[in-house]
């Protein structure tokens, strides 16, 4: 006896989709330390989606002390849905290099903002033995 063997209907749904123009979006984290203050890291990107999935690249500026440091290449991807978004955005280069913040938040304004918080792992767990960094941040489709 031989049985047909069908791909599974999630497989055959993402091999159908093609990326789509994602919207312009900033994203905006604070940050608070002892050492800095109070400080943000703010992206600007142009999303390309996959179904709930984005992804873009953009240059990063952080703001520390009232000032705004030299900007950065960065990656911002995730998922967004109508009501949720979680996204990670790294920093290829400069001091924060080391850490992958991770947002999480929730829709306001028809989805056209986002807010919640994100968390940075520790980068030396065996120097300071903490687990790492976490506050707000916000994320606003400019377009």
């Amino acid at each position: 006896m031989t049985e047909t063997i069908e791909k599974p209907k999630a497989q055959v749904l993402v091999g159908e989709t093609s990326p789509e123009p994602g919207g312009r979006w900033e994203l905006q984290l604070t940050i608070r330390t002892k050492m800095i203050g109070v400080g943000a890291i703010k992206a600007v990107a142009d999303f390309v989606r996959i179904g709930a999935q984005f992804a873009g690249q953009t240059q990063i500026a952080i703001g520390v002390k009232g000032q705004e440091l030299p900007s950065r290449l960065g990656d911002i991807e995730g998922e967004m849905t109508a009501s949720d978004v979680a996204l990670d955005l790294q920093v290829h280069e400069g001091f924060l290099k080391a850490y992958r913040f991770h947002c999480t938040g929730q829709a306001v304004d028809d989805g056209a903002r986002y807010e919640g918080s994100w968390h940075a792992p520790c980068v030396h767990p065996a120097d300071c033995n903490c687990e790492g960094t976490t506050d707000d941040f916000v994320m606003v489709r400019l377009d």
